[in-house]
């Protein structure tokens, strides 16, 4: 959880907080700044919103809260998504308004497909595949943090690289994986080939048998990403 959020000035001559039906409203959209992630998202069920946002409160009823979420979305504030067979939501805005988020723990939700960024070789599609094994596999976070490890310092995941990603997973472990990834990527070798020449170094000598840096493994096939 964040310690701080921000909360502009501007929001008291805003046109859509002024117009909004009532001050029930305009309290969960406030108090939004302070449950979502670093990314702006959150899991669209309004028991968990509640949990989050009115962990003390008993009369705060599902129905009006539904009511709030119901309005915002209408008026395009927030947007909804879905990612296999589970809803969330974010704030469009939100990097508009939210600063030094980037301090804060990295987003554990899917990203909304419609963010997804593509790059050469490696179109929309396959991104949202392999984010969407992820979601229905059985580890979900440990899945979700291990890939978001490996497009920030290997590359874009392909469905065919997520599910070995999510095999090693299964076979090592999720600790044992997102090491191996940054070892990776702290020696230069980019690829999937090289993680798992890593992790069956480990598996035969054990993890702590050599010191960072001393891992050296040799013609391994270069994985086709």
């Amino acid at each position: 959880m964040p310690k701080y959020r921000q909360l502009h000035l501007k929001t008291l001559d805003s046109f859509d907080f002024n117009e909004m039906p009532d001050d029930f409203t305009r309290v969960v959209w406030m108090l939004l700044m302070l449950i979502l992630d670093s990314e702006g998202r959150g899991i669209y069920n309004m028991a968990w919103i509640r949990s989050k946002m009115f962990p003390i409160r008993q009369d705060v009823k599902i129905d009006e809260l539904q009511e709030a979420f119901d309005w915002l979305t209408n008026r395009e504030m927030i947007k909804t998504y879905k990612v296999g067979s589970r809803e969330y939501f974010y704030l469009p805005k939100w990097k508009n308004y939210q600063s030094g988020t980037k301090k804060e723990a990295e987003s554990l939700l899917p990203a909304p497909p419609e963010l997804v960024k593509s790059s050469s070789g490696v179109n929309k599609e396959e991104v949202s595949a392999a984010v969407l094994y992820c979601i229905e596999s059985e580890s979900e976070l440990n899945c979700i943090k291990a890939f978001d490890v490996y497009q920030n310092n290997i590359g874009l995941l392909t469905s065919a690289i997520s599910e070995k990603l999510q095999t090693d997973i299964d076979d090592y472990s999720e600790e044992w994986v997102i090491d191996a990834i940054k070892e990776s990527a702290r020696q230069e070798k980019r690829s999937l080939a090289y993680v798992e020449g890593i992790l069956k170094g480990w598996k035969r000598n054990g993890k702590n048998a050599q010191k960072p840096g001393e891992l050296k493994y040799e013609n391994v096939k270069v994985y086709d990403e």
